[in-house]
């Protein structure tokens, strides 16, 4: 990538940092992609049990718009971490560390701009929110070698 189209990005970051994402028309992709978003989170309530949070509730509160309307990730993961954060509240969190945090990084344009360009190199390709069910399920992608299947014939 040349310096010219990584400085247009880094400033398209910059302009858009603390924007709603309505207003830059992602909601309209974020919406057509809830289900594949989704799927982190159904694999960790699948492996650990229930969020804090039920899909009746978080219908009920309506969720999905609160969801859309936050969402500022550049990732497939960004997002799916943080639709699974929305579902389980952690009221232990050390909620002190977490502003200092959110500080940091509002106060530090310029490191602020050098992640948001890494994790924007992730993308948020359709595939890739397949990851975790791929992850999280090992029997999906073993490979049996020619040898054992030989030797489980004779």
């Amino acid at each position: 990538m040349n310096s010219r189209s990584r400085k247009l990005r880094q400033e398209r970051l910059k302009d858009r940092f603390g924007k709603n994402p309505i207003e830059n028309d992602e909601i309209v992709t974020g919406r057509n992609r809830l289900d594949k978003i989704k799927i982190y989170h159904d694999e960790k309530c699948e492996q650990l049990g229930k969020a804090n949070i039920d899909d009746v509730t978080w219908n009920d509160l309506e969720m999905d718009q609160v969801f859309l309307r936050i969402n500022n990730t550049k990732s497939y993961i960004g997002e799916q971490i943080l639709y699974h954060c929305l579902h389980n509240i952690d009221i232990h969190r050390n909620w002190s560390e977490f502003e200092n945090q959110i500080l940091y990084y509002t106060n530090n344009e310029q490191g602020r701009i050098q992640i948001e360009d890494k994790l924007s190199f992730i993308g948020k390709k359709e595939d890739n929110y397949y990851l975790p069910t791929l992850l999280m399920h090992p029997e999906y992608w073993r490979i049996q070698s020619r040898l054992i299947r030989r030797n489980s014939l004779s």
